[in-house]
């Protein structure tokens, strides 16, 4: 009697633990313990319940049950063989992992390198910097000659009442004859940089100044010629994936080949350069793209979330199309798109006016507002 009593005394006794403490979090399950306390140490240790096992005297060890810590997670380690940062030491404290981590980032960025492999220097984070509100663009308009007009209008209606129907092609989204220009360059007049406040504001009595100063300019170049230029191109922008049956933006233009491109760009580079200088042009480096936009996707109505693409490959197998093209060779070819503009017979037209108009402006007959000439 004696002897199972004292067996009894040396052995632990269990304690009342409060319910939110009975249950050991992991990644997957929550999984019951008991609590313990030493009749020797008075320390309390825990086991885990599904280990079936007694616990130890010695200290808090924890079972190797079904419901134990995954630790990180697989990802975890995998993210750093990726190269995004240096994985943290094997078995140190938190303070040396946070260390080591910082010591091998020192080092990467030293190297020039990730530690993930041979891949090259890391890609530097470039700052955010908004663009200005765009108020006005400079052009050479060419909608305002009646027969060009005519012409244009001929091809879009034909589009239009084309059967079947064009997949995506809508008249929201066909340019109003009256439009049509060559967009030289881009400005944000009377409003304050957003990267740089104490930048100068640039006014319209400037843009008009460079203009006036450009005329004498331009009439030397010509040499008392008239100014013409050919539409002989025709192309779409930017297919979403590469796919022309998913194109937004159609135009026509003048191609390289044509005798009175080589002018009519000389020109237009004249003028880029002197708005340029003076600091009026915003994306002023961009390479000058004559042409005149027919098709655009973003104008259509009613509004989409997404922009709802046409389909070029079905407006290059239209009668619309096929009675424009220059080349019988080109005739065949409709059917599916061949590599680079078609070639095309829209005339040859004579440019005689420099416009700067306000962006989104209707006049009285859908054409661009133009504040100078």
């Amino acid at each position: 009697m004696l002897r199972s009593a004292a067996a009894a005394a040396s052995l632990s006794r269990v304690v009342y633990i409060p319910s939110h403490l009975l249950y050991e979090r992991s990644s997957h399950h929550r999984v019951p313990r008991y609590f313990t306390m030493s009749e020797s140490t008075s320390t309390p240790t825990t086991a885990t319940a599904a280990t079936g096992t007694a616990p130890s005297s010695t200290g808090s060890e924890r079972g190797r049950g079904r419901g134990r810590g995954r630790g990180r997670g697989r990802g975890y380690y995998r993210y750093y063989r990726r190269g995004k940062s240096s994985a943290p030491a094997q078995g140190s404290g938190e303070g040396e992992t946070a260390k080591s981590a910082e010591e091998e980032k020192i080092k990467v960025a030293d190297a020039g390198q990730s530690s993930g492999g041979n891949r090259g220097p890391r890609k530097q984070w470039k700052e955010y910097t908004p663009k200005p509100k765009l108020t006005h663009f400079l052009c050479i308009p060419l909608g305002h000659n009646p027969a060009f007009r005519e012409s244009l209008s001929k091809v879009t209606d034909a589009l239009l009442a084309a059967d079947p129907p064009i997949p995506g092609l809508d008249p929201s989204i066909v340019m109003n004859a009256r439009r049509m220009h060559f967009t030289i360059g881009v400005m944000s007049l009377h409003r304050p940089s957003p990267t740089d406040p104490a930048a100068p504001v640039r006014t319209l009595d400037e843009a008009k100044q460079v203009l006036d100063e450009l005329r004498p300019k331009i009439q030397t170049m010509l040499n008392g010629e008239r100014l013409r230029v050919a539409l002989d191109n025709m192309d779409i922008m930017w297919p979403y994936r590469g796919n022309p049956e998913n194109a937004n933006v159609m135009w026509i233009g003048p191609s390289a080949a044509a005798s009175t491109t080589e002018r009519f760009m000389a020109v237009g580079k004249l003028i880029q350069g002197a708005f340029k200088d003076a600091g009026l042009l915003i994306d002023a480096d961009r390479p000058l793209k004559l042409h005149c936009t027919v098709v655009n996707s973003i104008y259509r109505t009613p509004r989409q979330r997404f922009r709802k693409p046409f389909s070029y490959p079905s407006i290059l197998a239209s009668e619309a199309i096929k009675s424009i093209l220059k080349d019988s060779d080109d005739k065949p070819k409709a059917q599916k798109r061949k590599k680079g503009p078609m070639n095309v017979d829209l005339g040859e037209w004579e440019v005689d006016e420099l416009q700067i108009c306000e962006m989104g402006s209707y006049g009285a007959e859908g054409e661009y507002n133009a504040v100078a000439r």
